[in-house]
């Protein structure tokens, strides 16, 4: 058995590597689940870091919704950190009582453009466009699908290119969404960050997510279409393809973007020739 003093090096290491969403988090709405020592560790890290305020100003928190009425069930554990800040892994996420209603509540706010939830803030003026984040501790994060004007017409364009649809389209992506690196570079996490906002912009219903088991019907169910960064796919379930399909609305598809040579690869249901699986369905250049 571990002894006292190393027990307590572990909830140390543990508490000092919380995101500073999950840090404001432990000691507010899940306080009650840590001992004494434990919010003690927590509430001197705060410290370190600025306190709550500084934490609040870095990420944002009246652009970030929550959902109301939800119980908070476990926290899960993701996998081990890989390298650095932006290399990818599955980061630990929140379980709700209802992870459908989080989704749901993420594709409102794509459709409305900056829905209000509870008493919070809009992130947005009602009707912009934009594309909503759910982050691993489950909260919702609205980026605007274009950051100027003057980039409209030229996104507009690229979009109709790659996904050309007569109809507005739901698309769930997979990609690395740890907070402390999408608070520094959201490209360094999501290399097609751009072609996100073009798809956006032109009519599409966009919720990016990280992927974990917990999520990975609710963040799929009912879409068109799931893009999914390599990065992130060794930490899918080994079905993951399978258990998509099975959610996801009919004639949907499935894509891969690989990060090393940025092009998309789509995947095709077992039922249908493999051969079809090979080429890239498109480049980004």
């Amino acid at each position: 058995m571990p002894r006292d003093d190393e027990l307590k090096n572990q909830v140390v290491e543990r508490i000092t590597s919380l995101s500073d969403e999950d840090l404001i988090k432990m000691l507010e709405e899940k306080r009650h689940e840590y001992t004494p020592f434990a919010l003690e560790v927590a509430q001197q890290e705060l410290s370190k870091r600025g306190g709550k305020d500084k934490l609040q100003e870095r990420i944002g928190e009246k652009n970030w919704l929550t959902v109301s009425g939800l119980e908070h069930v476990k926290s899960l554990r993701g996998s081990p950190k890989l390298g650095g800040l932006f290399e990818p892994f599955m980061p630990d996420v929140e379980l709700f009582s209802d992870m459908n209603a989080i989704f749901d509540a993420a594709r409102s706010i794509v459709v409305s453009g900056g829905h209000k939830l509870s008493n919070q803030e809009d992130a947005l003026q009602q009707g912009r466009r934009c594309f909503v984040i759910v982050t691993p501790g489950r909260m919702l994060m609205s980026i605007p699908a274009v950051p100027s004007e003057s980039q409209a017409a030229a996104l507009a364009k690229v979009a109709e290119e790659i996904l050309p649809s007569g109809k507005s389209l739901n698309i769930s992506v997979i990609s690395y969404t740890y907070v402390d690196a999408l608070l520094e570079d959201m490209t360094g996490c999501i290399p097609f960050l751009g072609y996100l906002s073009a798809f956006s912009y032109s009519g599409h219903n966009i919720v990016v997510f990280e992927g974990h088991p917990s999520a990975f019907e609710s963040g799929v169910r009912d879409s068109d279409i799931l893009l999914v960064d390599s990065g992130m796919e060794r930490f899918l379930l080994p079905n993951w393809a399978e258990t998509a399909f099975a959610v996801m609305r009919g004639n949907a598809r499935i894509f891969i973007h690989n990060r090393e040579t940025y092009t998309l690869i789509q995947l095709i249901r077992k039922e249908q020739p493999k051969d079809q699986n090979q080429e890239p369905w498109w480049k980004f250049w």
